[in-house]
């Protein structure tokens, strides 16, 4: 009996947990696709202005 309640409830929190992840999932591209659509939307120095700043920014991070 114990067993099976614990089995149902790791179900349930397997359940919830994959829900969470494909609404991260979700998220996620959504994000990617706002930020494709705002580099395309830049002018060529603008974009190339976030190029210089982002390869900074990760050169950074090392």
């Amino acid at each position: 009996m114990v067993l099976g309640f614990l089995l149902a409830k790791a179900i349930l929190l397997t359940r919830e947990i994959n829900a969470h992840h494909q609404s991260g999932v979700f998220k996620l591209k959504d994000a990617r696709r706002q930020t494709a659509e705002m580099v395309l939307s830049m002018s060529e120095q603008g974009r190339s202005l976030l190029a210089r700043r982002t390869s900074r920014f990760l050169h950074t991070m090392d």
